[in-house]
């Protein structure tokens, strides 16, 4: 039966019953906590007190809400509880929830009949808009340092910085006559040709936007992490907690890698670490677990979020890489940026000979460049293996050269001549 609005409004002057309708007055003296038990259901008969009460509160929020959210006249508000007014069960605070739910409806009382509801959804919403507003101010900062340091972290303002091979092919040609490199060879880069490979759609915007996002929520999540490890170098040795170093980027452009310090301030400055003949006297307790389970890299997330590296990639080779660079030519795996982790990561790490792991590299290369479905399952497949070798990797060499042509001596513990690459 249809809620009669003339009814209604002549009753709450007359005080009299609507036929069968609702009983307006019944319900008017509920509230002012009169009699319980006299008002009229759709049917005539008594109405139950919990029942009637809820109808009250029903019939009388003053923006009841539709399914969309939009506020309900009250008269179309009753009209549509009337309609399901039988479904509720006398004294059931769930038929309450389940009646509201049903008729779309959110009363100013909450679901449970009290205000507790609403006060705990309102704390909630209060919640998450000052969380949204702290996300998007650190990221607007975060935004705002990148595009104020992209310039100096690839060396556009020191020319003399550059790599003059940016760009191009690259074959390594040995020379007795050259320093030993860092891969322990000696000999030097020559390039043959301009490289001319041009990033797909899922490697300049998916796999981009994808890195934005990962790197932005490492920063944030981590950030309480990266105090307290830059506190702990501090005080086992006291020094900069955070050092760069020149790696080489997509195309071969040099950028400034960053990364926890793990050495002592008193190891050799401008030498790596496996060209020391016996590095473990200079890495600290923080640094040998850092590098062990790869947590020194973890600062890299910056160099991510500026654009010089990706979360998955082969990793940046040193400057004076000339092997590893050379030998990733001739797979492509220099045309991409390089990775926070990478297929050779999780395929052995510094247990790899410079080739293979080259190999492995160019594969994921090929991968990527193909872009698509198959791209983004090798990220997957890379970013899934890597957390195994967070969580328990013993594939770390310190001291190792990933040299074809070795020449330097070990100490006690470490094989100088192990021809290992270095992390």
């Amino acid at each position: 039966m249809e809620y009669d609005t003339e009814c209604f409004e002549s009753s709450r002057v007359s005080g009299r019953s609507c036929g069968g309708r609702i009983c307006v007055r019944t319900l008017k003296r509920m509230k002012r906590g009169g009699e319980s038990r006299q008002s009229c259901s759709t049917y005539g008969e008594a109405m139950p007190e919990k029942q009637a009460e809820m109808w009250w509160i029903a019939i009388r929020t003053e923006k009841a809400c539709s399914t969309y959210g939009d506020a309900m006249p009250e008269n179309e508000t009753s009209g549509r509880l009337f309609a399901h007014v039988s479904s509720v069960r006398p004294g059931s605070v769930q038929g309450w929830v389940l009646f509201t739910r049903k008729c779309g409806l959110c009363n100013r009382y909450g679901r449970n009949g009290s205000g507790s509801q609403k006060k705990g959804n309102m704390e909630k919403n209060t919640f998450r808009k000052v969380l949204s507003v702290i996300l998007m101010s650190a990221f607007s900062v975060f935004g705002t340092m990148a595009l104020i340091k992209k310039n100096d972290s690839v060396y556009r303002n020191e020319p003399e910085q550059k790599n003059p091979m940016e760009g191009k092919k690259v074959v390594f040609v040995r020379d007795g006559r050259d320093e030993l490199n860092a891969d322990g060879a000696r000999g030097h880069l020559k390039a043959e040709e301009e490289s001319g490979y041009c990033p797909g759609f899922y490697e300049r915007f998916i796999k981009r936007f994808m890195d934005i996002i990962l790197s932005f929520t490492g920063l944030v999540l981590l950030s309480p992490v990266f105090v307290i490890i830059m506190i702990r170098i501090k005080m086992e040795d006291p020094g900069p907690a955070i050092f760069v170093q020149k790696r080489v980027g997509r195309n071969k452009q040099y950028f400034k890698l960053h990364k926890f310090r793990t050495m002592k301030m008193a190891a050799p400055h401008d030498v790596p670490t496996h060209m020391l003949a016996c590095p473990q006297q200079y890495i600290t307790r923080t640094g040998r677990f850092m590098r062990r389970h790869s947590i020194d890299e973890l600062v890299q997330l910056w160099d991510i979020f500026l654009g010089n590296m990706s979360v998955i990639g082969p990793r940046p080779a040193l400057w004076n890489q000339d092997v590893l660079i050379a030998e990733r030519d001739k797979w492509g795996a220099n045309d991409i940026k390089p990775g926070l982790s990478g297929w050779a990561q999780i395929n052995g790490r510094d247990e790899l000979e410079i080739p293979v792991k080259a190999g492995f590299d160019g594969e994921y290369a090929t991968a990527l460049k193909q872009g698509g479905i198959r791209g983004l399952k090798m990220d997957i497949r890379c970013f899934l293996g890597s957390l195994r070798v967070v969580a328990g990797d013993r594939s770390v060499v310190e001291g190792g050269t990933g040299a074809a042509d070795p020449d330097r001596t070990g100490c006690a513990g470490v094989d100088g001549t192990s021809g290992k690459e270095v992390k």
